[in-house]
């Protein structure tokens, strides 16, 4: 069996939110993703589609090589993005609009809970490639 790659660079990246972050949807249930120890979470699934968007928008010739298409694999692995412990989440309260009407639906006020702007994760980015490929990333990091 022969080896993928030849060389692997582990990038430990600490985000701050911007925007505040929640991962139900909009009227959905009252809800953001944690794992087994009770850790809110980023999944690394939606973390790379996050990613990935913005290496279309700044780089679109990295993007297959980075992310993959219908040929080939992609070079990188995207981890879980955990908050950290002091992460406390906020509530407030929304109402569920009738399209018809444009009023408020019978029982439509529920709350909804999300992480506020500032909350800190940490995740990482995983490259594998081979040596003479590294430039692939190190372009997109140095901007």
């Amino acid at each position: 069996m022969n080896a993928a790659f030849t060389k692997a660079v582990r990038y430990e990246i600490t985000a701050t939110c911007k925007s505040p972050f929640r991962t139900g949807s909009a009227d959905g249930p009252d809800e953001i993703l944690y794992d087994h120890t009770g850790q809110f979470i980023y999944q690394g699934s939606s973390l790379a589609g996050a990613i990935r968007d913005w290496v279309r928008r700044t780089h679109k010739d990295k993007v297959a090589v980075l992310f993959g298409d219908k040929e080939n694999e992609g070079s990188l692995i995207i981890s879980d993005g955990i908050f950290r412990k002091e992460t406390d989440p906020a509530s407030r309260p929304r109402v569920r609009i009738d399209g018809k009407t444009g009023t408020a639906k019978p029982k439509a006020l529920f709350r909804t809970t999300y992480l506020p702007v500032g909350s800190k994760f940490d995740f990482n980015i995983t490259w594998l490639g081979e040596e003479k490929d590294s430039k692939e990333l190190t372009d997109i990091v140095e901007k």
